[in-house]
């Protein structure tokens, strides 16, 4: 091997090393932020998390780094569960009103239902490469929090 090539080596690993850390920089900045904006601890949150299973409490479909919502009262700022966007924004659109809710349900039983037949929710929670770097990041920044039931082995059914 060449002295070259050894270089462009110890370089590629050294960018991927930076980018990883940029990686898990963004998760535990993204999780502190939210710890921080609803007056709770990282342990309740992570708690709230797992309750979730990693999915959409709503829709259940996975969550990802990108696509979840703290779902909160509105007035005391408590932390209600973890949802979609789209389950969170329709809350919002509904005005988080169980009546609205209701009546909008109503509709569609009485008018026909054109849903999506897309089967819901999904057997691996985070996806299958979210999960794993999920666990990686609670292995390397929170070790204890890691007998949170959605990263267990799903059962068959």
């Amino acid at each position: 091997m060449s002295k070259k090539s050894e270089e462009e080596e110890k370089r590629e690993i050294k960018r991927k090393k930076q980018r990883e850390a940029q990686y898990w920089k963004k998760w535990n900045r993204d999780l502190s932020v939210k710890v921080k904006k609803y007056n709770t601890s990282f342990e309740k949150f992570l708690s709230i998390l797992s309750k979730s299973g990693g999915k959409c409490d709503i829709c259940r479909e996975p969550l990802s780094q990108k696509n979840y919502t703290v779902d909160h009262n509105h007035k005391n700022n408590e932390i209600r569960g973890i949802l979609c966007r789209k389950c969170n924004a329709a809350l919002g659109l509904l005005k988080d009103s169980p009546g609205v809710i209701d009546k909008a349900k109503e509709y569609l039983t009485e008018r026909g239902y054109s849903g999506s037949k897309r089967k819901i929710g999904n057997k691996r929670p985070f996806g299958k490469k979210r999960t794993q770097e999920f666990k990686e990041y609670l292995e390397k920044w929170h070790p204890k929090s890691l007998e949170t039931p959605f990263l267990g082995k799903n059962k068959k059914r």
